[in-house]
């Protein structure tokens, strides 16, 4: 290759991160990096006509498993002005495998092969055992779904302190991706239901490593399948709050509406029996959280949730404070049950209304209503 005559006409490098773009580049500054180049955009993944294109070849029909496609695998932009949805080449490969091979969808719809371990996120989000800024946003992505933030074209690895340079990993590592522009800044977005799962599981293993809460997740799981299907609500929330309570360590971290929305979030999505919808997502006027059942997975669930959650400062804690709170989250509750994104997703399912109310950390009241026979 030094020898006169002897370069590579042409090189093209793949799988490198902003963190190691300095050295990879060193001496070798001709190198341009097209990461965030438009014409480039789909180079790795999948449109919607070369997916089509794929399954035909294989003798598949894409049109009843676009939607699942979609919300799983799907919304990938790598150019700000998101022209054109991606769709991760590694799960569809992974979806049509299955199809071929057993004539069916997979029964576990994320590919091991796309899990990043939490391990290359631990050390930033941990200083000293004890959860930092990085992992507060985290866990604000997740509740929101979102962020504000440009993308940086690299970075060193000492500056990963940084809020910008962290987000902008995030971007790299393919857990946010371009959803357009706010306030004349670009807006990143998780792209789909196995980017959030995956995500989820970061709070969790965040919250555990930091000796915050460890609940057995066996126990937790049991209790989310008999939420799905058995419309036993008590025994998943309560288990909760009961954990909690014996944990004085978790009582920082939950302090406030969106962080105690957000922990709910980390453990309702410990398996796919719900699609979950927050009021973030749904671009406010909305329940705190609305369960909705996956049916192309489980369609033999017959039970969906609306839960509304109040918080009151222990400092403001009051019986009338809280009793203004709770006729509150009935009326609201009411009015999202006739919600055209509820029904949308209910299908046959029974719906049941939930308010929790929190003061402080603590669960202090919770009650369950009947949507249609309590409405005026």
């Amino acid at each position: 290759m030094g020898r006169t005559g002897g370069g590579l006409a042409r090189l093209f490098i793949t799988g490198v991160s902003p963190l190691t773009m300095d050295d990879v580049t060193s001496g070798f500054n001709i190198g341009n990096n097209i990461s965030l180049d438009p014409t480039f955009n789909g180079l790795l993944g999948f449109n919607h006509a070369e997916l089509e294109t794929l399954f035909a070849a294989f003798g598949q029909d894409p049109a009843p498993h676009r939607a699942v496609i979609d919300a799983w695998y799907n919304h990938y932009h790598f150019e700000d002005e998101c022209r054109e949805p991606i769709v991760n080449s590694d799960m569809a490969l992974y979806y049509l495998k299955a199809l071929v091979a057993e004539g069916r969808p997979p029964r576990e719809l994320i590919d091991h092969n796309v899990r990043i371990d939490y391990g290359k996120l631990r050390h930033l989000v941990q200083i000293d055992r004890r959860l930092n800024g990085n992992f507060s946003h985290l866990r604000t992505i997740i509740e929101s779904g979102e962020q504000i933030g440009r993308v940086q074209t690299s970075f060193p690895a000492e500056a990963l302190h940084q809020s910008e340079n962290f987000i902008s990993l995030l971007y790299y590592l393919g857990l946010l991706t371009f959803a357009g522009e706010r306030r004349g800044l670009p807006l990143l977005r998780i792209p789909n239901q196995t980017v959030r799962q995956l995500m989820c599981g970061y709070l969790r293993e965040g919250y555990a490593e930091a000796g915050v809460f460890t609940p057995a997740t066996w126990e937790i799981a049991d209790r989310l399948s008999r939420l799905a299907y058995n419309g036993d609500w008590e025994p998943f929330f309560d288990y909760l709050a009961e954990r909690i309570a014996e944990q004085a360590g978790v009582r920082d971290y939950l302090q406030g509406e969106k962080m105690i929305r957000s922990f709910l979030l980390a453990r309702l999505n410990l398996t796919p029996y719900f699609r979950v919808w927050s009021e973030q997502e749904q671009g406010g006027g909305f329940v705190d959280l609305y369960l909705a059942p996956f049916y192309f997975r489980y369609p033999d669930m017959r039970h969906a949730y609306l839960i509304e959650l109040k918080y009151v400062k222990r400092s403001e804690d009051t019986p009338k404070r809280r009793t203004e709170l709770m006729e509150a989250a009935r009326s609201q509750l009411r009015r999202y049950a006739g919600d055209v994104r509820v029904r949308e997703h209910l299908g046959p399912a029974h719906l049941h209304a939930l308010v929790r109310l929190y003061s402080g950390w603590e669960l202090v009241q919770r009650e369950a209503l009947d949507p249609a026979a309590d409405a005026p």
